[in-house]
């Protein structure tokens, strides 16, 4: 994943953090100083890689699969570990 890419993706995580709703392509725009029609391609090619998914017209969520980019340094569950007894 490129890190333009990757770049837009935490941004959209920053953004819903903070106002709990998804930024709009000319906040994006205007934050990461390209074109809204870049940040429409940006936007497709991560849902394309199953890192954010559209609920609606406009808003984001970004997935598992996101989240994991995003936080590449925690511990995924071994699903091969036994639970003790």
């Amino acid at each position: 994943m490129d890190d333009r890419y990757i770049e837009t993706l935490s941004l959209i995580n920053e953004f819903q953090q903070n106002f709990l709703y998804s930024p709009k392509l000319q906040e994006l725009s205007d934050k990461l100083g390209i074109s809204k029609a870049g940040i429409s391609l940006r936007i497709k090619q991560i849902e394309k890689e199953g890192l954010i998914e559209r609920l609606d017209n406009m808003s984001l969520r970004i997935t598992q699969k996101g989240y994991d980019v995003l936080n590449p340094e925690i511990e995924k569950p071994n699903s091969d570990k036994q639970w003790a007894a």
